[in-house]
């Protein structure tokens, strides 16, 4: 989903801004898709983010149930209150174990 039809930035007005992070989501065997892209759906379903590019995976952790998979991460969400930070939107994505590294992206 993209920053212009995504329904928070349609009817909020707000603009989006973009941020690099590192981030590990465990992502079940049976998830049908492959790793990154199931990885990419579970972070996406956030309300806050609307979309997530992923810039390289840095880590595979097979287990018997699931694999966490460490990737670098492009996120683009709607604006951030000083309420909430980016490293708590991905955190409640589901999956999320590990939120290592998020920097703004200058523009």
């Amino acid at each position: 989903m993209t920053a212009q039809n995504h329904p928070d930035t349609a009817m909020s007005g707000t603009t989006a801004r973009r941020w690099t992070a590192r981030v590990t989501v465990r992502v079940p065997r049976d998830g049908g898709a492959d790793l990154a892209s199931d990885a990419t759906r579970r972070l996406e379903s956030v309300d806050r983010i609307n979309t997530v590019s992923i810039d390289g995976v840095c880590g595979l952790e097979p287990a018997l149930a699931a694999t966490a998979v460490g990737l670098e991460l492009t996120v683009e969400m709607r604006a951030v209150s000083a309420a909430e930070t980016v490293e708590s939107a991905l955190d409640t994505a589901p999956g999320t174990e590990r939120v290592e590294r998020v920097a703004p992206i200058d523009e």
